[in-house]
C-alpha cells in the first residue's frame, strides 16, 4: 500500500546502493508486526520486533533503521514506538537496547575446617557458579600440594594450619577468573594399638615343681594395665610375673591376656605350651661355714659345716684353707702358723651328685710380745735384716729406728698415702697397735743416725736428698725446731706426733747444714736416744688399743 511505498522510497534513499537491505512489508490487519534489519557490508545495525497499531494510509510514515543510524540513542528516530521501558522515546534504558553483562564467576569452597595428620578429606567446589560456563577449578592445598576438577580429596602429612584456594574460570570470550579460600588445621593422631603379649617361661616341668612365668617382655605404645594368666589346668593368676606348680602330669597351654590404658581397653592373648612331668625335684645342697673371722698365729681355729642343707642327703664334706686339702668331716680343726688373710671353703655333695660350695675368710695377726719375729715375718722381706749391713731389697729402703706412727701411717695410710704405701696394705688388720709397737721397740734397739731417722720418717715425702719428693717441699736447711712447728702446724705431719724429741733432734741435725752428723753416732746421739725413750713409749701410749681396733688413716 501507500505506507509500504513510503518506506521503500526511503530506504532506498537511505540506504544507498549497492547494499543489501532487509525492507519492511506491511498489511492491513491491525495489528502488524514488523521485523527490521539494516546491514551495510554484512554489518547488523539493529535487529528487534515492534508492534504498531493502527495501520492505515492516513497513518505517518513508519520508522525505518537505515545505515548510520543508532536506533537507541537517535533522537530523531526515537520516538516513533520503539520505546520498551515506557518513557518515551527510543533511548539506551529500553532493555533491547542493553548489550548483555558477561559477569566472572564466583569461586566457592566446601570443606572441613579440620582434620588429622593421614586423615583423607574431600574439597567441594560445586558451590561455584556463572552466568555462562565454569571450565576450570583449580586447587592449592597450602603446602606444595595441588588438583584440579570440581570435587577432589587431599591428605596432609605434616600438622598444622593450610590456606587452601580454588580458582574457576568461565568461558568469556576473554576468560574471567575468582579465587576463594578456605583455612584447615591438621592435628597429630597417635594410632594406639593394641597391645603385644609375651611369654617368657620353661618348656618343660616336674609334678610340684614352682615354675616362674613372666610377662615382662610384653609391650605397647601406651601402658599395659593387666595381666591375667591362666595355667590350663584351671590355676590362674595376676600379675606381670606369676609363680605356678602343677600337680599332675601333662601338656599344658597357658595362655596370657595383657590389656592396655586405651579408652576402649585393647587386649592381646598369647599362649604357651609346658610339659610337666611325674619325676621328682631334687634340688642341689646348701653349703654352710661357721667359725671365727680372726685369730693369731699359732691358734687353732674351729669351723663348722653343720649348717649345711639338702632336699634329699648330705654325703660328703670338703674342706680347702687356701686352695689346700684340708679335711673330709662336717667340721674341721685348723692351725694357723703364719700370719695372714686366709680363705676357707667348704663343698658339701648330695646323693644325687650335685654340689655346693661355701667361702669364709679368716684373718691371722702375729703373737703378741715378739716384734723380732714379727718384723722379720711381716717385714724383712721388704725392708732387710736391719741386724746386717746388708742394704734392703731393689727399690725399698730400711726401717730401722722407726716410730710406731710412721709404721700406721705406711700401712693404714697419711694424707700423702691416702690409703697405706701399696706394699704395707696388705698388713691392714693383721697388726694390732700393740704388735705395731712392739716392732717399732724392736728397729729402735740398733743404733740409728739422724740420716737413718730422716729415710725412715720423711723420705717417702720429701725424697732421699730432702729436694722435695711427692710434696715437692724442699726440707733442707731445717732444724728441730722447724720440724716441731711443722708436725704442730702442718695437717700432713701431725701423724708423727708419736716423734721423740730425741729422733727430731738428730733429723735436724741430718738437714741443717751446720751439724756434721756424719751417718755415725756420736755420744749426744746415744744419750738423746737413752733420755728420749721413755718419752717415745710416752706418746705412744695414747694410741695403743686392743687388737681389734679399726684403724683410721692418719693426717
Amino acid at each position: 500500500g501507500e505506507a509500504g511505498e513510503q518506506a521503500a522510497g526511503a530506504l532506498r534513499e537511505h540506504c544507498g546502493s549497492p547494499i543489501l537491505c532487509l525492507f519492511l512489508f506491511f498489511n492491513d490487519t491491525a495489528t502488524t508486526e514488523i521485523y527490521t534489519l539494516a546491514l551495510h557490508d554484512a554489518l547488523p545495525i539493529y535487529s528487534n520486533p515492534a508492534t504498531f497499531t493502527p495501520v492505515g494510509e492516513d497513518v505517518a510514515p513508519p520508522t525505518f533503521i537505515s545505515k548510520g543510524i543508532d536506533p537507541c540513542n537517535d533522537t530523531t528516530f526515537g520516538s516513533a514506538g520503539l520505546d520498551n521501558d515506557g518513557d518515551g522515546p527510543r533511548d539506551s534504558a529500553d532493555t533491547d537496547c542493553q548489550a548483555p553483562v558477561d559477569n566472572p564467576p564466583t569461586a566457592v569452597i566446601s570443606a572441613p575446617a579440620n582434620g588429622l595428620v593421614g586423615e583423607t578429606l574431600t574439597f567441594d567446589g560445586s558451590g561455584s557458579s556463572d552466568d555462562g560456563t565454569i571450565i576450570s577449578y583449580t586447587w592449592a592445598f597450602g603446602d606444595g600440594g595441588s588438583a584440579s576438577g570440581m570435587t577432589t580429596t587431599y591428605t596432609y602429612s605434616t600438622a598444622g594450619s593450610y590456606t587452601v584456594s580454588l580458582e574457576v574460570c568461565d568461558n568469556a570470550t576473554t576468560s574471567q577468573c575468582n579465587t576463594a579460600t578456605h583455612v584447615v588445621t591438621i592435628n597429630d593422631i597417635t594410632v594406639d594399638n593394641p597391645p603385644t603379649a609375651v611369654i617368657s617361661a620353661p618348656a618343660s616341668g616336674l609334678v610340684g615343681e614352682t615354675l616362674s612365668f613372666d610377662g615382662s617382655g610384653s609391650s605397647d605404645d601406651g601402658t599395659i594395665i593387666s595381666y591375667t594368666w591362666a595355667f590350663g589346668d584351671g590355676g590362674s593368676a595376676s600379675g606381670m610375673t606369676a609363680s605356678y606348680a602343677y600337680s599332675t602330669a601333662g601338656s599344658y597351654t597357658v595362655s596370657l591376656e595383657v590389656c592396655d590404658n586405651a579408652t576402649t581397653s585393647q587386649c592381646s592373648t598369647t599362649t604357651h605350651t609346658v610339659t610337666i612331668s611325674d619325676t621328682a625335684v631334687d634340688n642341689p645342697p646348701t653349703a654352710v661355714i661357721a667359725g671365727p673371722a680372726n685369730g693369731t698365729v699359732g691358734d687353732t681355729l674351729g669351723f663348722d659345716g653343720s649348717g649345711s642343707t639338702d632336699d634329699g642327703t648330705i654325703v660328703s664334706y670338703a674342706w680347702t684353707v687356701d686352695g689346700a686339702a684340708a679335711g673330709s668331716n662336717m667340721t674341721l680343726s685348723w692351725q694357723f702358723i703364719t700370719a695372714g688373710g686366709f680363705s676357707v671353703k667348704l663343698t658339701v655333695c648330695d646323693d644325687a651328685a650335685q654340689c655346693d660350695t661355701a667361702s669364709h675368710s679368716v684373718t691371722i695377726r702375729e703373737q703378741a710380745g715378739d716384734g723380732e719375729a714379727m718384723y722379720m715375718n711381716d717385714c724383712a722381706s721388704c725392708h732387710g735384716n736391719p741386724s746386717t749391713d746388708e742394704p734392703a731389697p731393689d727399690g725399698h729402703f730400711k726401717v730401722t729406728g722407726a716410730r710406731t706412727c710412721s709404721i700406721q701411717g705406711s700401712i693404714y695410710g697419711t694424707s700423702v698415702f691416702p690409703d697405706g704405701v701399696e706394699t704395707m696394705r696388705f698388713l691392714q688388720g693383721m697388726l694390732s697397735n700393740d704388735q705395731i709397737q712392739e716392732i717399732s721397740d724392736y728397729l729402735n734397739t740398733f743404733s740409728v743416725n739422724g740420716m737413718q731417722r730422716y729415710i725412715t720418717t720423711c723420705s717417702s715425702c720429701h725424697g732421699q736428698d730432702a729436694r722435695g719428693g711427692l710434696t715437692d717441699e724442699d726440707v733442707r736447711n731445717s732444724d728441730a725446731e722447724d720440724i716441731e712447728e711443722a708436725i704442730h702446724d702442718e695437717r700432713e705431719m701431725r701423724f708423727l706426733d708419736c716423734l721423740p724429741d730425741g729422733d727430731i733432734h738428730q733429723i735436724g741435725q741430718y738437714l741443717s747444714p751446720g751439724d756434721n752428723d756424719d751417718g755415725k753416732d756420736d755420744d749426744n746421739d746415744e744419750k738423746d736416744e737413752d733420755d728420749h725413750e721413755d718419752d717415745d713409749h710416752d706418746k705412744d701410749d695414747h694410741k695403743n688399743d686392743d687388737d681389734d681396733k679399726h684403724h683410721e688413716p692418719h693426717d
